[in-house]
């Protein structure tokens, strides 16, 4: 067979792969492209931004892939990633990671996670910052609806008997902006939202640091938050523009920290992660030796999701070839190592091309208006 075709045949597999493990999002029409009319694998040395998740991978990262798809295990899935993913970090706290195809897949892991330690007594709060720089299937996964029609779970398996939670959430969205354009203060409508409704709540706080448009909330909220029970605190930094020292302080305050590697580091969409501080999974080993989830959750996460401390809830999901996950995650760790080992020269590029970006949209101001207050 000549190398022409044999490069095809590999390509051809990759671009399979990168369509698994997701839901309509990442299906391709007949053209060949997918949701953002990108095809999972070009040989354009072009990067695109139109949205967050606009990337695709080139041929040079096919070849990469080559000798790591060749050794796959899939029972080995999350040992294999989670160990590549801590080593890349390299971050000082303890933490485990949940995988989930999508960071929007991610929002219902804390849902998940109330059900286990807090039970099904209390209704729970969920509290969600800057919705609207969130993604359009946000909303109702954190009212704990789904946001997909399909994916490989519900293909096989058919849709949850338990098809939402929501009648036991109670959700309340803040937006990032006021109606002028500034970004609002949002700390005292958290607390103001909580103190009115906490004694018959259990709590989750959503936050984001670095959302599309650079807006990062205020942490000081993670004082006021220490004399509540029964809570989850949550930030996004699925954009993932943030430092690893911010990782850390996070974990160290035990916040949950949603990353993906499909944003910054421009992996084919989707790839996400959940980092759990080690309290907080101590906590789950505990209490989720005899706990029976909703089977709502079965068509969201499979066992291979999760860490093999939590036995009795894998044991409660369907097993799933999480190859096209694993694809993708393997491609956003190459870059993730690559600007790691930049180090401070990594800041260095981005100025530049900040300074670059800048002159054009000054030299275009007819054209382009820059955002107010963006931090």
């Amino acid at each position: 067979m000549g190398t022409n075709k044999i490069k095809i045949l590999i390509t051809s597999k990759i671009t399979k792969l990168l369509t698994l493990n997701g839901d309509e999002r990442i299906a391709l029409n007949e053209a060949g492209l997918n949701y953002q009319n990108l095809p999972p694998v070009s040989s354009s040395t072009y990067l695109n931004r139109g949205t967050c998740t606009c990337s695709f991978s080139d041929n040079q990262q096919i070849k990469n892939l080559e000798d790591i798809l060749s050794s796959h295990q899939a029972n080995q899935f999350h040992n294999t990633l989670s160990h590549k993913i801590k080593k890349i970090l390299d971050l000082e706290q303890k933490y485990e990671i949940y995988f989930a195809p999508s960071g929007t897949d991610l929002c219902y892991y804390p849902i998940l996670f109330n059900c286990i330690l807090n039970g099904y007594s209390k209704k729970l709060l969920n509290i969600v910052t800057n919705i609207d720089e969130l993604g359009g299937g946000f909303q109702k996964a954190y009212e704990g609806k789904l946001f997909f029609n399909q994916n490989d779970l519900i293909n096989k398996y058919g849709l949850p008997q338990t098809t939402d939670l929501s009648e036991n959430i109670s959700t309340k969205f803040i937006s990032s902006r006021t109606n002028l354009g500034e970004v609002k203060a949002k700390n005292s409508l958290i607390v103001d939202e909580i103190e009115e409704k906490y004694k018959n709540h259990n709590l989750i706080v959503n936050l984001n640091i670095c959302s599309k448009s650079g807006i990062a909330d205020d942490l000081a909220i993670l004082q006021d938050l220490k004399e509540y029970s029964n809570k989850l605190v949550v930030v996004d930094c699925c954009q993932f523009r943030n430092d690893r020292e911010l990782l850390n302080e996070l974990l160290a305050k035990d916040c949950m920290v949603m990353i993906t590697g499909s944003k910054f580091f421009g992996a084919p969409p989707f790839c996400a992660a959940l980092l759990v501080p080690q309290n907080i999974q101590n906590q789950l080993i505990e209490k989720s030796k005899d706990h029976i989830i909703p089977d709502f959750f079965t068509r969201i996460f499979s066992r291979e999701m999760l860490p093999d401390s939590l036995e009795f809830l894998k044991n409660q999901l369907y097993s799933e070839n999480c190859e096209g996950l694993f694809t993708r995650w393997n491609i956003a760790l190459e870059v993730m190592s690559k600007y790691f080992e930049l180090g401070n020269q990594s800041n260095e590029i981005v100025d530049k091309w900040n300074e670059v970006v800048t002159e054009f949209l000054q030299k275009n101001d007819a054209i382009f208006e820059v955002m107010p207050v963006c931090i």
